[in-house]
């Protein structure tokens, strides 16, 4: 992210909330009430990634596409698993890192529709 924004002049300063226009994202953003709500959100965070790497490890396509991944990617899109074709023109963004697979910083969640 600070890589993109280098190529921008960017001005960071403080302006009272009485001077700002539009209220910011984290202006917005709420206040756990207490330390257990804090737990209890962080016990759903874990217990939603194990899902998602269950299912990851038994979605076909994303084994396969994890496989290509780690071996590393073809040169050529015809040389590619018909199974995964859709990510070839993503393969320099995909990465795997604990179970998951991820196009950038967002998971790659499979969906069975």
């Amino acid at each position: 992210m600070i890589i993109r924004l280098q190529k921008y002049g960017l001005e960071v300063r403080y302006e009272k909330g009485s001077k700002m226009f539009l209220a910011d994202t984290l202006s917005r953003a709420f206040l756990l009430a207490s330390k257990q709500d804090e737990n209890e959100y962080l016990l759903m965070l874990e217990e939603t990634l194990l899902i998602i790497q269950q299912d990851t490890e038994a979605d076909e396509s994303l084994q396969v596409l994890k496989t290509v991944i780690q071996k590393g990617w073809p040169e050529h899109s015809s040389n590619v698993p018909s199974i995964i074709s859709p990510y070839f023109n993503m393969r320099n963004q995909m990465s795997i890192q604990d179970g998951l697979i991820f196009k950038g910083e967002r998971v790659v969640v499979p969906w069975d529709g």
